[in-house]
């Protein structure tokens, strides 16, 4: 499935940071990290749209988010959109 055929499927808009989160979401095979993601893409976006983009995609239902026992948190991509 596409970036834009999920974001379509789940009613969001199809913009740019969504894109490029989703996109590095699906091509990795282990969850990652903000600063994982931040450093593909250094600069492009700033601070607030990119943790409001998270948060829309996980209250969508897109992404979920995995929280360690050192309180990192880390994103995947929802099995059912795998």
């Amino acid at each position: 499935m596409t970036v834009e055929n999920i974001l379509r499927e789940h009613k969001l808009k199809s913009t740019g940071c969504r894109k490029l989160i989703l996109s590095e979401l699906l091509e990795s095979e282990t969850a990652l990290a903000e600063n994982e993601m931040k450093a593909s893409f250094p600069g492009l976006f700033d601070r607030v749209t990119f943790y409001r983009t998270l948060k829309t995609l996980e209250d969508a239902g897109v992404i979920h988010k995995i929280v360690l026992q050192d309180n990192t948190a880390k994103y995947a991509v929802s099995r059912e959109i795998c």
